[in-house]
């Protein structure tokens, strides 16, 4: 998984993962590295570049737009040349589209400034005045970059008319001349200087001329004045525009993220609250990752808690009837799971408590119960038991129960991942639904961290009021699967009975000294075992259309399935009984251990039952390891003669081997039968092996079985 890796490994050839993503231009990558955390801002020392001089230098205009919507800083020297990504830009500049949506993008960052000198004394504008780049020169200049003496004199050659100076408002102030885009242009000024007083100033001169202004158009292809303000974290200028008409839902061609999505990245509660006292839409998704506001906000926790829990509260406190807070992005991840990767229990608590479900799985398979952290899940836990506040000797005191954490409401989220992202990270993965109560218990049950809740309260009474409403079907299905064994049981006798006697099925049928009511009993038991394993079989068939993959994650269904294999042979081969006994003997088997696995499931025998199958997997799983040497020593003995004597001259070489394994296995337990071995024919050799068998067997490894036994048993009783 990435969120497992380090995501800033330095490489002694390329860098880190996002310095190589951005020199090719990876931009799903760049994507994947910045949502898992990577640092947009990571300095890697052999080149002195950081990644979004990679960007702007090659015009990898997608990368530079995830980089700075990651908040890496516009305005950062490179140690080489000391060159912003603007310098960089310029220095590199080719007449694509790239290029000059890479300019864009930079220009109209909020932060930017664009008077930077790089070490050899030079700006952006000087750079972009030497490459005669005729238009970026007018933006840089109507934009309020400095005109040097190295300007002055690249430009006095070919466009002497950029150099006239900038009067300023006033040039503009009661100037009935004025133009709109003049206006237009000097109120982006004004907005960028975080200054409502001169907004106001300019909207009241287009006032007096007859010029409409309007707030929601975008500038030069650029953001809207709300969207730029909102980015830039000027609040005044936010709540100036709100109050003179800016709608905040409205965004430019060039930036499709809405200012309530621009202010959450920011971190700007102030500008949060404006939006929402005006309207702004919480509902809404980014078109390209499907993230709400709540995802933009709850995977920036881990860089400032305070600040964007402080967010979280305004979002969560302005929420309507529309609002999903378990809406998912194309990953499928939540806002819980964001939260719950921060580790900010108060984000994780608050999002809980206006019902987050704590189920749902991404893309990946993950769910925010499998990453969140004990402590935190039991102090929400700890608030879902609550009273009516009288003392508990009272005899009113009531205790309420809130079980709603289990079953979260499920909205409507069932649209395909991208098919970009599935070919990058997760291919050919469908989106994840929430699961039932009882696999959000098995989660927490498989997992050791969360183990230790099962004892909470408001988990056991869960339990034990599932387990009152449906226990009724558990003991129908005992009744019925003992019914079946004592049927099964009475037939399997009475085929060892027909077997002693050396007959078939037929001739019992018509032997005259069995009286009359035994074949009509015979007739009943065949028929009625063959019901109720067809019955078995449906119901088989059922759980795996329920599930298929955890059917065959399930032991007792393997046992199952052999049982109603075995007993179907079994009525099969009836009329040969020599073949059906051997079936008849591993029906029977597997059937009361089949009753057994069903017993367990009783809460009161459940603990015993789980110790037994534990234990059982611990030695088939040491006993599959240490088999080798079982082998070994069984060779050995069958090589020596050791189990020989003299009735075994027509055994041929197999059944020599294969009686040989078996007594070693029967030896292993400590039926060592010493008085029984042949020793005679190579006394040294024979009976030093033996003693080194009883060493390493008998002695070490059965204590080691025992030894095993015990701490899965004591393990077991802990739970």
């Amino acid at each position: 998984m990435i969120d497992s890796i380090a995501l800033d490994p330095q490489s002694s050839r390329r860098g880190t993962l996002l310095e190589f993503a951005v020199e090719e231009n990876q931009s799903e990558f760049v994507k994947l590295l910045l949502e898992n955390n990577a640092d947009p801002d990571v300095f890697t020392p052999s080149k002195g570049y950081r990644p979004i001089h990679e960007a702007a230098e090659k015009g990898h205009v997608e990368c530079l737009r995830l980089l700075l919507s990651a908040r890496a800083d516009v305005n950062a020297r490179s140690s080489a040349n000391g060159r912003t990504a603007l310098h960089e830009l310029l220095s590199g500049w080719e007449d694509t589209s790239s290029y000059k949506s890479a300019f864009k993008e930079l220009v109209n960052h909020p932060k930017i400034d664009i008077n930077i000198e790089d070490d050899d004394e030079s700006t952006p504008l000087e750079i972009a005045a030497c490459k005669k780049l005729e238009l970026q020169v007018n933006q840089l200049i109507a934009l309020g970059a400095v005109i040097t003496e190295n300007v002055r004199e690249a430009l006095q050659d070919y466009r002497p008319d950029l150099l006239r100076p900038d009067l300023g408002f006033q040039h503009f102030n009661n100037n009935t001349h004025v133009t709109e885009t003049e206006l237009r242009s000097e109120l982006f000024k004004a907005i960028r200087n975080n200054n409502p007083e001169q907004c106001e100033a300019i909207l009241n001169q287009a006032s007096s001329i007859n010029i409409t202004i309007d707030l929601n158009k975008t500038d030069t292809d650029g953001p809207t004045y709300l969207q730029f303000a909102c980015e830039a974290g000027f609040s005044n200028v936010v709540e100036f525009l709100l109050n003179h008409g800016a709608r905040p839902d409205v965004t430019s061609i060039t930036k499709d993220k809405k200012p309530i999505f621009l202010a959450c990245i920011a971190g700007n509660n102030k500008i949060i609250q404006l939006l929402l006292e005006n309207r702004a839409s919480t509902t809404d998704r980014c078109p390209d990752t499907e993230q709400t506001v709540l995802h933009e906000i709850t995977q920036r926790l881990s860089r400032d808690p305070n600040k964007y829990f402080a967010c979280l509260q305004m979002i969560l406190a302005y929420q309507n009837d529309d609002f999903n807070i378990n809406a998912q992005d194309h990953t499928g991840n939540t806002a819980l799971n964001f939260a719950v990767m921060s580790g900010c229990q108060e984000a994780v608590l608050l999002l809980l408590r206006h019902g987050a479900d704590i189920s749902i799985v991404n893309v990946a398979g993950v769910s925010p119960l499998r990453r969140i952290h004990p402590k935190i899940l039991k102090a929400y836990l700890d608030e879902c038991i609550t009273s009516n506040r009288k003392s508990p000797t009272a005899s009113d005191f009531v205790l309420s129960f809130d079980y709603s954490f289990l079953s979260a409401p499920l909205h409507s989220n069932t649209y395909e991942t991208e098919a970009e992202f599935e070919a990058v990270v997760f291919p050919e993965v469908p989106k994840l639904s929430r699961r039932s109560e009882i696999e959000i218990l098995r989660e927490i049950a498989s997992s050791k961290r969360l183990q230790p809740l099962l004892r909470h309260p408001i988990i056991r009474s869960f339990v034990s009021y599932k387990w009152h409403k449906i226990s009724w079907a558990f003991w129908l299905n005992c009744v019925l699967f003992l019914i079946m064994i004592v049927m099964l049981t009475s037939y399997v006798v009475l085929l060892k009975d027909v077997d002693g006697k050396n007959k078939n099925m037929t001739s019992i049928a018509t032997d005259d000294n069995k009286p009359e009511m035994n074949i009509y009993l015979r007739v009943l038991l065949n028929s009625s075992i063959a019901i109720f394993a067809i019955g078995l079989f449906c119901r088989e068939l059922f759980q795996m259309s329920i599930d298929f993959e955890r059917y065959l994650h399930s032991f007792e269904n393997y046992v199952e399935i052999l049982l109603i294999v075995s007993t179907m042979m079994m009525l099969a081969t009836r009329e040969d009984i020599h073949v059906a006994v051997n079936f008849a003997a591993i029906a029977i088997i597997l059937a009361w251990l089949e009753l057994l696995l069903l017993v367990g499931r009783y809460p009161e025998l459940s603990t015993y039952i789980a110790a037994f199958v534990t234990v059982s997997k611990t030695f088939l799983i040491m006993l599959f390891g240490y088999s080798l040497l079982i082998v070994g020593f069984a060779l050995s003995f069958y090589v020596l003669n050791v189990f020989d004597d003299e009735n075994d001259e027509e055994l041929t070489a197999t059944q020599g081997i294969t009686r040989s394994i078996m007594k070693c296995y029967v030896m292993m337990t400590g039926e060592l039968d010493y008085g029984d071995l042949n020793f005679e024919e190579k006394p040294f050799v024979s009976k030093g092996v033996f003693l080194f068998f009883v060493f390493l067997v008998t002695i070490i490894l059965l204590n080691l079985l025992n030894a095993l036994a015990v701490s899965d048993t004591q393990i077991i009783k802990n739970k």
